[in-house]
C-alpha cells in the first residue's frame, strides 16, 4: 500500500519504508530509523525528527581513527572531540556541517562542560523538553 502524507510523525510511525521527496525529486528512500540514524543529505537530516536537527559550521583540528577533533565559533570552550562511525581520516582544516539532534544536547554545569553552546529556543513538550542551539 501507497499512503501519501506530509506529516512527517505519521510516516516514521506507519511506514515500513519511505520516500522522501524534496521539490519533485527523491532525497532517501528506507526504513524510518534508517532515515533518522542515517540521513542521506542535509535535507533529509533537517526534515526527519521533531524538533528539528540543528547544524553547526566546524572545521577538523585533528582526525584519529574512532574519532575527529572539531572546532567551531559556537563552541565557548574550545574543540571538542567526537566519535566518528568510519575510519577515514580528515585533514585538518576541512570545513564540515556537524549535525545535532535536540535530544542529544544536555545542560551541564560549566566545570565538566566541552564545546559548550548558547541555547536559543527550549520547546516543552510535556513530558520532556527539547534544546536548540
Amino acid at each position: 500500500m501507497v499512503y501519501v502524507t506530509h506529516d512527517q510523525v505519521e510516516a516514521m510511525t506507519l511506514a515500513e519504508k519511505i520516500i522522501l521527496i524534496n521539490d519533485g525529486q527523491i532525497e532517501q528512500i528506507g526504513r524510518p530509523m534508517d532515515l533518522y540514524q542515517s540521513p542521506a543529505n542535509l535535507f533529509v537530516a533537517g526534515f526527519i525528527g521533531s524538533p528539528k536537527m540543528n547544524f553547526l559550521k566546524v572545521k577538523v583540528v585533528a582526525s584519529e581513527p574512532g574519532s575527529v577533533t572539531i572546532e567551531s565559533a559556537d563552541f565557548f570552550d574550545g574543540p571538542v572531540t567526537i566519535p566518528a562511525r568510519h575510519e577515514s581520516r580528515l585533514a585538518p582544516g576541512t570545513e564540515l556541517t556537524l549535525g545535532v539532534r535536540p535530544e542529544h544536547l544536555r545542560v551541564v554545569p560549566k566545570p565538566e562542560a566541552n564545546g559548550l553552546l548558547t541555547i536559543e529556543v527550549v520547546e516543552s513538550l510535556g513530558d520532556s523538553l527539547w534544546f536548540m542551539a
